[in-house]
């Protein structure tokens, strides 16, 4: 990628000029040097993306409930990320993307 420095012909860097203001070739160089190799970064991450737990209620209870079954449980989604990636999320690598949302789950199963 090259910018055009200067009016005269052959004014041509690989370094973008420093600008005071915020000129629409500034922009479009941000924007490409974001998709060049000259962006890298550590993106390595461990992730607990999911995890379950779930209880049987006691035979002892149920027949006491009058129930056939009943069980207690909790999800959970995205709820670990160890890394250090500087962006919002290391596995989409985007700024503009919301990275995965944390979800709890809890309920209760009962058969009659």
């Amino acid at each position: 990628m090259y910018w055009l420095v200067g009016k005269k012909p052959g004014d041509l860097t690989s370094i973008q000029r420093y600008s005071s203001t915020y000129p629409l070739n500034l922009t479009y160089g941000m924007i490409d040097v974001g998709a060049s190799d000259a962006a890298y970064t550590d993106a390595s991450y461990i992730r607990l993306k999911n995890a379950s737990f779930s209880w049987q209620i006691p035979n002892g209870w149920k027949k006491s409930a009058h129930f056939q079954s009943c069980r207690l449980y909790l999800q959970g989604q995205n709820l670990l990320t160890i890394t250090s990636y500087k962006g919002l999320d290391p596995e989409t690598k985007n700024s503009t993307s919301l990275s995965p949302l944390r979800v709890w789950t809890f309920g209760f199963q009962i058969g009659f």
